[in-house]
């Protein structure tokens, strides 16, 4: 009996996209088999001498090649390639421009000698970054930038786990439409130990749906004398526990795109044979943002650091969680950081503000306005 093609997984090149972008699909398909029946017929004589005429019928199996279509909930247009052997294709299309949100997106293969068919269905995200600032710089920017819609917060060293969300340090997140992206300072071996276990457990359960939390930022930058295994130990062990006892929170890893240039003394963040600094399968992955010299450009500096995390299997998707400069022109970098986040799907793109060089200077009128700018875009969480 003919069997149809099975459609085997359906991936996207990267886990978000904002409106406009261009997206490839690949497709791996199973070919399916069509019945090949042959019938033979002649006169001819048995072995006793009786003469008489005979019939026979073979049926085989044979591949069918797929035929494989994708559309969308918006209605667009998707280029398929011919399957190859194996029975993969690819599939690209441009997003609609407009209101970010989910579209469904549904594939199918048919054989082409069989007609039969199968089916598959899944979401491809589409996003605006929310456009935010850490917590010691919201209110100015608030003022001079327009409404911020991402928070960046940290729970310092000495307070250990707190009791509740967000914690002495991080709190208090602004009320509106905020996209939270906290991260605890706790003492790696601590953690590794289960030592802390149940009141991480206890601190998930408080974590409102959807919001960002890591444990620690930056660990991999050399201002601890961490290790690679204890790094992806500690994100493997907080993951579990938060997950388990907050399926809704968002858990993930930040990382400085410094590590990804060689000039770092922990370089590199991933090998293709060692994933290093970097764990992968979490449900998001932040980046520190700042340019490396007055000749780094911010899709160098990001796209570097991604394809070394992506060898470690960190698919995204991102955060620019900071980002700044001290070379060159301050408002072409927040303008190129933006534009580039919105390439990759980004979540949330938050400037940083602190201490010389990059205590923030209100009277800086090319600043404001770059980020007047972006701050106005559509952002959805």
């Amino acid at each position: 009996m003919s069997a149809p093609p099975t459609i085997t997984s359906v991936t996207f090149d990267q886990a978000a996209y904002a409106p406009g972008s261009t997206v490839t699909a690949t497709i791996g398909v199973s070919p399916g088999t069509v019945d090949n029946q042959q019938s033979y017929s002649g006169t001819g004589t048995d072995p006793h001498g009786d003469e008489g005429n005979w019939a026979f019928t073979f049926v085989s199996q044979d591949p069918d090649k797929p035929v494989v279509n994708v559309s969308d909930s918006a209605g667009g247009w998707w280029t398929v390639t011919m399957p190859q052997p194996d029975g993969s294709s690819t599939a690209t299309t441009t997003l609609p421009s407009g209101t970010a949100g989910d579209l469904t997106v549904a594939v199918s293969a048919a054989g082409l000698a069989s007609g039969l068919t199968d089916t598959y269905t899944t979401t491809l995200h589409i996003t605006e970054p929310a456009v935010g600032t850490n917590k010691g710089a919201w209110a100015a920017l608030q003022t001079a930038t327009g409404p911020l819609r991402a928070y960046r917060g940290f729970v310092p060293p000495n307070v250990g786990v707190p009791p509740s969300w967000p914690g002495n340090g991080a709190a208090p997140i602004p009320a509106g439409n905020i996209l939270p992206i906290v991260s605890l300072n706790l003492d790696v071996p601590q953690v590794l130990a289960g030592a802390l276990d149940s009141q991480l457990a206890a601190y998930a359960a408080t974590v409102p749906a959807g919001a960002l939390l890591s444990v620690g930022a930056e660990d991999e930058a050399g201002r601890y004398a961490y290790t690679p295994v204890q790094i992806r130990g500690v994100h493997a062990h907080c993951y579990k526990i938060f997950k388990r006892a907050n399926p809704g929170l968002r858990y993930g890893q930040v990382v400085t795109t410094y590590t990804s240039n060689p000039a770092s003394a922990h370089y590199p963040l991933a090998t293709d044979t060692d994933p290093r600094w970097v764990a992968g399968g979490l449900d998001w992955y932040g980046l520190d943002v700042y340019a490396f010299s007055s000749t780094d450009t911010a899709e160098a500096n990001i796209n570097g650091a991604i394809k070394q995390m992506r060898l470690a299997g960190a698919t995204g998707p991102w955060v620019i969680a900071e980002t700044n400069t001290s070379h060159g022109n301050r408002a072409t970098w927040f303008r190129e950081v933006y534009g580039y986040a919105r390439k990759i799907g980004a979540l949330a793109v938050c400037s940083y503000w602190g201490a010389a060089p990059y205590a923030w200077d209100s009277s800086d009128t090319d600043t404001v306005t770059a980020l007047k700018q972006i701050t106005a875009q559509p952002a959805a969480l």
